[in-house]
């Protein structure tokens, strides 16, 4: 006798197959601007790759995904994204849901050398224990480590304090916000928003926002932090 949930098994094994057939240009397509830029876009969903991967100004290299078919029983389109180039290593899983709920998670992820403006020194990034899960409106869950040698590595020049930035990942309202600042205390340096709707802004503090600018020095800087916005989510 054929059993109610050996029925739905097979379904959901069909729909996989055949999602995991699909071009992977379906879903994530070549793009530039000022979120998302891939270069090209290569094989199908279950095994592709993505040429010229980045995000606004920061280059992150080539990068293999496959699709993770244990979010398709949760109604979610899912994917493995795993860079090994000179400036991104490590890996992502990225998750869509129907409903519009999206998840991101990686164990650690190094950005190496990131150099998003040539006035700056090149610096790193890592991601530890990233845990982001939003649904439609909000900020479900937000766990994690974020830090950067961003100040360290640009503050020589300025005679300012230089140490590692770091900060635990939390929800706020709706968004999910990482605001780093050094790791003795004191006001955070930079804040990071992400949105349920796949958008993100990153926020300098004035004095921060000097290193953008060499010709003017930090003490001659306005209070009013500096901001600006990408695009976080891929689809």
């Amino acid at each position: 006798m054929i059993r109610p949930w050996q029925v739905g098994l097979f379904i959901l094994v069909v729909i996989a197959s055949a999602l995991a057939t699909l071009p992977l240009a379906l879903v994530i397509q070549p793009a530039s601007g000022e979120g998302w830029r891939v270069r090209a876009v290569e094989g199908t969903v279950w095994s592709g790759r993505l040429s010229g991967l980045g995000i606004g100004a920061v280059a992150l290299g080539d990068a293999a995904v496959e699709a993770d078919l244990s979010a398709v029983p949760l109604g979610r389109l899912g994917a493995r994204v795993n860079l090994a180039s000179t400036q991104a290593q490590g890996s992502l899983r990225y998750a869509r849901g129907l409903d519009g709920s999206r998840t991101l998670q990686t164990e650690q992820l190094d950005l190496i050398d990131l150099r998003p403006d040539p006035r700056l020194e090149p610096f790193d990034v890592r991601a530890q224990a990233l845990r982001l899960r939003f649904d439609a409106q909000r900020c479900v869950t937000a766990a994690g480590v974020l830090s950067t040698n961003a100040l360290e590595r640009n503050a020589a020049r300025w005679g300012v304090t230089g140490a590692n930035l770091v900060t635990d990942i939390r929800c706020e309202g709706r968004d999910a916000v990482a605001a780093l600042a050094p790791p003795d205390g004191g006001p955070a340096f930079i804040e990071v928003r992400l949105s349920p709707d796949g958008r993100g802004s990153v926020r300098l503090s004035a004095v921060l926002a000097a290193l953008w600018a060499p010709e003017t020095p930090p003490s001659s800087t306005s209070d009013q932090p500096s901001s600006g916005e990408f695009t976080w989510a891929p689809f």
